[in-house]
């Protein structure tokens, strides 16, 4: 898809504004032909693509919609909070329902399949309701909805308040390890790294703060959630030190100084067995 070319939802008209007919590209496990970048040239084409989306200043902060993934790292959620506080957005949920529940028993095993759930809450990532800023995205009161891995055509919310969503915001950006159906009509999709890829912590649904580790380098442009932001953060300007971080580990030392339940911790805290955050 060139430059310019109209962008699509599945038998849904949409007539998005010439500014926002962005060029689409896949993410993640689809940026194998891009090859992999050296780390000091890794992300650049996201730092272009925040530019030339011009999202730094573009719309209003209640003209803005955020829904957040409990699939992102803490470190992920937190960076993208600041941003939303400092921006003075306040549509930000993380909610989105499964199209199919899963399996659960009453020990261990949680019909909610996402890692950090609890790491969601804690942040405060539910200022807003998923189904409110659909509605407000449907309504044109929206006008820029910021999704984060969700794939919203195949999940639990109802099918026809979706496609209107989508088709009636002036600016879709997907944000995401993997190519999904909300991606694939998304104006500007930024590819962020999987968490074998990066670094990052997790709070499970008992509270424990644990570690993962890099197992692979990315591919192509793809950069941790964190890093994205960081770029759109120094772009809009200020000192935000979660913002200006070049490491996971610095992003979590400003959410353990900012955030009550994760006050204390530590990387080398946690370690292998990891800490329970606070009530």
């Amino acid at each position: 898809m060139g430059l310019g070319q109209d962008v699509r939802y599945p038998d849904v008209q949409q007539e998005p504004g010439e500014e926002a007919q962005i060029e689409h590209q896949c993410v993640g496990r689809q940026l194998e032909e891009q090859g992999r970048r050296s780390p000091d040239h890794r992300g650049d084409g996201i730092h272009q693509k925040l530019v030339y989306a011009g999202l730094a200043g573009r719309y209003r902060p209640e003209e803005i919609g955020i829904l957040a993934s409990p699939q992102m790292s803490n470190e992920d959620l937190f960076a993208l909070q600041r941003i939303a506080g400092h921006l003075g957005i306040r549509a930000v949920d993380h909610r989105v329902p499964p199209r199919v529940a899963g399996d659960e028993d009453e020990i261990l095993i949680r019909a909610d399949k996402n890692p950090n759930r609890r790491g969601a809450e804690l942040i405060g990532l539910t200022q807003g309701e998923t189904a409110a800023i659909l509605d407000g995205a449907r309504q044109r009161r929206i006008k820029l909805l910021w999704i984060f891995q969700h794939d919203l055509l195949d999940s639990g919310l109802p099918a026809a308040d979706v496609s209107a969503a989508l088709a009636a915001a002036e600016m879709v950006v997907f944000q995401g390890p993997s190519a999904n159906g909300t991606s694939a009509g998304a104006h500007l999709v930024l590819p962020s790294a999987a968490y074998v890829e990066r670094e990052g912590t997790f709070t499970n649904f008992q509270g424990r703060v644990q570690r993962f580790r890099t197992a692979v380098e990315p591919l192509g442009d793809a950069v941790a959630d964190w890093d994205i932001l960081g770029r759109l953060g120094r772009a809009l300007g200020g000192g935000d030190p979660a913002l200006a971080a070049t490491r996971a580990e610095q992003v979590f030392t400003a959410l353990a100084g900012h955030v009550p339940a994760f006050a204390g911790m530590t990387y080398r805290a946690i370690g292998d067995a990891g800490l329970v955050a606070k009530a």
